[in-house]
């Protein structure tokens, strides 16, 4: 008997490493290079258990909630080149990780997690890849720093953003006016570097649509800087009544 409860044990174990996981189809993926005995750590939140794959032959479950950062960590033994994925990340309410590691991570991937409000990926050698066209409509929180390569129209951020601070190497370049900024906006960094950035025409649309926000809060930023255009006249009085009516602290070019 115990001999065949082991074996038993030793079979369901074998299936889930190599054919369990195929039950999730949806799986989120990180690509990660890893120097000697170093740690990789994602805060998250979600609403359910989350089963992580950290790529070297590790699985482990989190219980997450939506109030609280779950701390999810893994060391790896030796220098390491292989995936991470988020076997069910349709739970997912927040991904969060700051490790200097070199993660690679596109935001096409964001298509699996519906759910999620807030995105924070500030690795100094992170390589986030997309097009903001991929956030989902959920999301009010959004920072990316790092050689990140991502690109694409400032105005089709999901129209719930608060918080949008993106620097590093992207090479965001659009903005269609009118946009319908969101009430209790809070910060707007945009850094871009050559191949990207605002016309002055852009940057005056965007200050104006800016203006229109009924109440800022907490922060109170725009910082528009990089190679973006510089404003012109055009938005003086769009940027005055930021900076003086409602607080908020102008940085451009």
């Amino acid at each position: 008997m115990y001999k065949y409860l082991l074996f038993l044990l030793l079979s369901v174990n074998i299936f889930a490493q190599n054919f369990g996981w195929s039950l999730y189809p949806n799986k989120a993926t990180f690509n990660i290079q890893k120097p000697n005995n170093t740690a990789i750590t994602f805060l998250l939140k979600g609403s359910n258990v989350l089963y992580i794959d950290w790529g070297d032959g590790n699985i482990q479950s989190f219980s997450l909630n939506t109030s609280t950062n779950t701390t999810c960590a893994h060391t790896y033994t030796g220098s390491i080149n292989t995936i991470i994925r988020f076997l069910n990340p349709s739970i997912l309410t927040r991904i969060e990780s700051t490790t200097a590691s070199a993660i690679s991570f596109s935001l096409s991937e964001l298509a699996k997690t519906p759910r999620l409000t807030y995105f924070d990926i500030e690795g100094t050698g992170d390589i986030v890849t997309g097009n903001l066209s991929s956030l989902p409509s959920v999301m009010t929180y959004f920072v990316c720093t790092g050689s990140n390569t991502i690109t694409g129209n400032l105005s089709s951020l999901p129209s719930v953003m608060t918080y949008f601070a993106c620097s590093g190497s992207n090479t965001i370049n659009d903005y269609t006016s009118p946009r319908t900024w969101a009430n209790n906006m809070n910060t707007l960094i945009l850094t871009p570097v050559a191949g990207g950035g605002l016309t002055a025409e852009m940057v005056d649309n965007l200050f104006i649509d800016l203006a229109n926000v009924a109440t800022w809060t907490g922060t109170k930023a725009i910082t528009i800087t990089g190679t973006n255009a510089a404003p012109t006249a055009a938005s003086a009085d769009a940027r005055n009544t930021l900076s003086t009516t409602k607080g908020v602290t102008i940085v451009t070019n």
